[in-house]
């Protein structure tokens, strides 16, 4: 399983960034790297909460994220095209702490669990 990160920018101004392959796991943010940020950890907790509770995972798992980006501001990116793994995890690490200090107003956790796993076991 590839997952795919999409994000296109609102006609508001924000950013959207979603996973394709995972229904319902989408974030909202000011800025396209604190969507990305939100997605991507969301996208884990959704594959976590899968496997602590006992659904079937493909045998190909693979986490192999590939970023599209879309909209007007596509080719000013801030993310880095290529880097090595340690730059990475730095900018991720950074990027989810601030999207997890961000102060917008947020769903609780138990909520968006049950609406995640309604959606994506909807099928």
């Amino acid at each position: 399983m590839k997952l795919t990160l999409e994000c296109t920018r609102a006609a508001d101004g924000r950013w959207l960034a979603q996973v394709s392959q995972l229904p319902g796991v989408l974030a909202f943010a000011p800025s396209e790297v604190a969507a990305l940020a939100k997605v991507q950890a969301l996208a884990l907790r959704v594959l976590a909460d899968q496997l602590e509770t006992g659904h079937a995972m493909p045998d190909d798992m693979s986490l192999s994220i590939v970023r599209t980006t879309q909209g007007p501001d596509a080719d000013e990116s801030p993310l880095p095209s290529t880097c090595d793994r340690a730059e990475y995890d730095a900018w991720l690490a950074a990027e989810v702490q601030e999207a997890l200090d961000d102060d917008a107003p947020t769903v609780p956790h138990d909520e968006a669990m049950r609406l995640i796993r309604a959606a994506v076991f909807a099928k």
